[in-house]
């Protein structure tokens, strides 16, 4: 059987069915590029680590814990793990490199930055902004004070892709090589997305906007939507090649629902997946890989309005309600306050 092409893409599509059509079976199509993958040591990040190491993508795993991340490569990479396939050990040693990186903390944010510079990393050819958490039964804060949804699924991913484009442009990057940077949104965004521009992070002392699991995950994953256009706005203008493309992953079976009725392995998440059925892992991570390889994406070669991956073809997200936040007087302002809010929490700290 011949490898799907794009257009057949769908709903089952796995990871490596969307690698084998986009190199063409070239085991080393990556070879000599390098990505930066947050929340690398599970779910779909360590799915998008072990399909690019396969295909010979150096990779820096982030991972709150640098053993996590390690126990990770040796259980996942270099065994069949979800997908079937595996990495052996010397191009897992010789491609991964596992660093710490804890996006509920600006200061672990720098420290990621600090190593980076280290290790004299110049050029990034892919940014997959993965990590994340969903619907905390509580409200908790991060170091900064925002809200932990919100502020590691969009302020700390915009603090780290800032740092690292400055950073970057000093090395000459976009003179040499485009960067596609992949964030991972959700559908959430269309259904349970809503902004406050006076309280986003719930806080009782501004107004009584209610805390809720799932309206602050909606939030935050409409954040991540509405950061996209910005951010592509921002590649493009360092190089034409460059794109900000966002991936909807669906429905995936990982303990991102740990904190929900529908978790893994629970009565909830039985029933749950009889009336909608969670994809497995390499299925949840093939849009991501949709969204960072297809060529189409590349600056102005794609209308800006789908730069949304969705079951692997572009999302025209026009058709939701929710639009009214994307349209690009909305994305420009709440990047605007965004990177306002990021600029007095730097200044604070006498950066």
């Amino acid at each position: 059987m011949g490898a799907k092409q794009s257009g057949e893409f769908g709903w089952g599509t796995t990871s490596m069915e969307v690698m084998e059509q986009y190199s063409g079976g070239d085991p080393t199509f990556l070879k000599g590029k390098t990505a930066i993958v947050t929340g690398g040591n599970k779910g779909l990040g360590l799915e998008v680590v072990k399909s690019f190491v396969n295909a010979g993508c150096r990779v820096i795993l982030c991972s709150r814990s640098v053993a996590a991340g390690e126990k990770a490569v040796s259980e996942e990479v270099c065994e069949p793990g979800h997908g079937g396939y595996t990495v052996s050990e010397e191009d897992a040693k010789r491609l991964i490199t596992v660093m710490q990186l804890d996006l509920s903390s600006l200061k672990s944010v720098d420290k990621f930055m600090e190593q980076i510079k280290a290790d004299e990393v110049g050029v990034v050819d892919y940014l997959f902004l993965n990590a994340g958490v969903m619907s905390l039964p509580t409200r908790e804060t991060t170091d900064a004070g925002f809200e932990m949804q919100i502020g590691v699924n969009h302020f700390g991913h915009v603090s780290l892709t800032d740092k690292l484009v400055r950073h970057l442009e000093k090395k000459q990057q976009f003179k040499k090589a485009p960067i596609r940077v992949v964030v991972v949104s959700s559908i959430a965004w269309s259904i349970l997305g809503n902004m406050s521009k006076t309280n986003l992070h719930f806080d009782s002392s501004i107004n009584d906007r209610e805390y809720t699991p799932w309206r602050a995950y909606g939030q935050s994953k409409l954040a991540n939507a509405m950061y996209q256009p910005a951010l592509d706005s921002v590649l493009r203008q360092k190089h034409k090649g460059s794109a900000a493309v966002a991936a909807l992953p669906g429905l995936v079976k990982t303990d991102l629902w740990q904190h929900t009725k529908m978790k893994i392995n629970t009565w909830g998440g039985w029933f749950a997946d009889l009336i909608y059925p969670k994809k497995d892992v390499p299925q949840g991570a093939s849009s991501l890989l949709c969204a960072a390889l297809d060529p189409s994406f590349e600056g102005d070669q794609h209308d800006q309005d789908v730069k949304q991956v969705d079951n692997c073809q572009p999302f025209a997200w026009k058709g939701s309600k929710r639009a009214k936040f994307l349209d690009k007087e909305s994305t420009d302002q709440f990047y605007d306050t965004t990177m306002q809010s990021l600029a007095r929490l730097s200044e604070g700290l006498g950066k």
